[in-house]
């Protein structure tokens, strides 16, 4: 959707479908600046003009009309906030003197769903999926998390630098918040959950966080030219860094400047896209439900425990060189130089590597050796430029491995 900005234009507010490519709507509005969002599911658009009232108007996205106006009682004192699932908005409404209110409406239902009233002010607020958590940030930069059925809180969360972003995962069992000194937490909202974040990682940029759609990855920016994909609640990598080469374009993070500044999960999860501020960006492939599957002793199952025979493949990027690997169902492992733009599928012959499916690949920090392993337990060492086996396989002898790490040198490895 889009409107134009200039007040001297004739305005209207158009809605596109990119696949058709068509404007599916056209309204007349008045032209300026405003807020506008989507909500998750693509049913409404939400827009908040200039105006001395602050009004927030919701339209209909398949009609093209206005569903219903949203008037403040007081004031509205923060940016709306849509859910990450389903179609909520929430904002703080009210001054110092009345006090603050966190309003939250359904906007499939058309009605408003009574939110908890805060003393003091409010810097920042983020909806849960379904509308179920309310978090609020405030001048103390402690942000507190609500039920909001029971209207009681459910999570309290201290921090000792200015807290930039809020973010809910789309199952609502983490909340993320982003620090002024790009520090990313992660936050266990189960009820078995903890006080202290479960991840704790230091992040380029406050917009390069996302998780795929079942809250079970999270995509950080982790330095200039790589990012990583860390599986919840375990907190740990899913494979090696994702790499861009070449300069880091040092841009306006804004769109409006045309720097991309993407991390975004397919609806699949199988796939992410990255950039670095320039106008180009990289889709990675991560394999189909390339976290939905356990390997115990010679056996792989998905999650729910059923045994599969095609388990999705593994995958690495070489630290140092233009290199990418992919461990496959198999057992095959593939080298692919990443140098030129080249499709895995179309890649190299694959090097025989184990007598079963590869569940792990890791890299040593200098780029000169990988190592494999398998779901029945075996072990193999390469040397990365001569893509050749270095000595026989080792058996594991406890059964399949789940991960693996090498020393810097390549020397030795843990699993």
């Amino acid at each position: 959707a889009a409107v134009s900005a200039d007040p001297s234009t004739r305005g209207y507010l158009q809605v596109w479908d990119v696949n058709a490519g068509t404007v599916t709507a056209r309204v007349p509005v008045a032209a300026g600046a405003r807020t506008m969002a989507f909500d998750s599911e693509g049913l409404f658009i939400v827009t908040g003009e200039s105006e001395t009232d602050g009004r927030l108007h919701v339209w209909r996205v398949a009609a093209g009309q206005e569903l219903q106006t949203l008037t403040p009682r007081t004031s509205f004192v923060s940016q709306p906030a849509m859910s990450v699932t389903g179609s909520f908005l929430a904002i703080a409404d009210g001054n110092q003197e009345s006090g603050i209110r966190l309003r939250l409406w359904d906007l499939v239902g058309g009605n408003e769903i009574r939110g908890p009233r805060l003393a003091g002010a409010v810097r920042d607020i983020a909806v849960g999926p379904a509308g179920r958590w309310l978090a609020a940030l405030d001048d103390e930069q402690v942000v507190r998390v609500w039920d909001v059925e029971s209207r009681q809180i459910h999570r309290l969360m201290r921090h000792t630098t200015d807290v930039v972003r809020l973010l809910f995962d789309p199952s609502g069992r983490w909340l993320v918040t982003i620090d002024s000194n790009n520090i990313v937490r992660v936050w266990d909202l189960r009820e078995e959950g903890g006080r202290e974040p479960l991840l704790i990682r230091e992040n380029w940029d406050s917009a390069s966080v996302a998780f795929d759609a079942s809250g079970n990855r999270i995509l950080l920016h982790t330095r200039a030219r790589s990012f990583q994909v860390m599986t919840l609640p375990e907190a740990v990598p899913l494979m090696g860094p994702l790499r861009h080469s070449g300069e880091w374009a040092q841009t306006d993070r804004s769109s409006l400047a045309g720097g991309l500044m993407a991390t975004v999960f397919s609806t699949n999860g199988s796939r992410v896209v990255t950039g670095i501020g320039g106008r180009s960006a990289r889709v990675w492939d991560l394999g189909d439900d390339v976290a939905d599957f356990v390997v115990d002793d010679d056996t792989v199952t998905d999650a729910g425990g059923s045994p599969i025979t095609q388990p999705p493949v593994v995958h690495a990027v070489n630290p140092v060189a233009d290199q990418y690997v992919v461990g496959d169902a198999a057992g095959a492992v593939l080298f692919v130089g990443t140098g030129s733009e080249r499709d895995v599928s179309e890649g190299d012959e694959p090097v025989n590597g184990h007598p079963g499916a590869v569940t792990a690949l890791a890299y040593s920090a200098d780029g000169n050796r990988l190592v494999s392993a398998a779901a029945d337990g075996s072990l193999q060492l390469w040397d990365t430029g001569s893509l050749a086996a270095i000595g026989e396989p080792v058996d594991h002898l406890t059964g399949g491995v789940r991960s693996v790490a090498l020393s810097a040198d390549g020397a030795l490895a843990l699993v």
